[in-house]
């Protein structure tokens, strides 16, 4: 009951309190809209340039080939984004899959010199 009384003591509360109901309800509208451009300024997407650390995770690789596949299976390569978390390359082989191999590998290095980018 004190707490109640303290809290209706308050100037910022009885200065609400002591306004009519379309006073209260325009204060309302005004700190609700005040909200929303807030969250929505919050939420709104950042332009990224390309030197940003933001990569999508879908251009980067994070499961590497272990064995070395058979070169004729490889038809081309594509190098991932430098931003990249690992070094790697991803090779397009000849049934339409894509596998991803680190080119710190000696046998990577080997086939990015005898097959061609995509």
């Amino acid at each position: 009951m004190r707490q109640r009384r303290e809290l209706l003591a308050s100037p910022d509360i009885r200065w609400l309190l002591q306004r009519g109901p379309s006073q209260k309800l325009s204060t309302m509208k005004v700190i609700t809209t005040a909200l929303m451009c807030l969250l929505l300024a919050a939420m709104w997407p950042q332009d990224v340039d390309s030197k940003s650390m933001h990569v999508p995770s879908s251009r980067c690789c994070f499961r590497f080939l272990k064995k070395m596949p058979p070169q004729k299976l490889i038809q081309c390569y594509r190098e991932i984004s430098s931003s990249c978390s690992h070094p790697a390359v991803v090779f397009r082989l000849k049934k339409g899959l894509e596998s991803c191999a680190l080119t710190t590998t000696t046998w990577v290095q080997d086939y990015l010199k005898k097959v061609k980018p995509c």
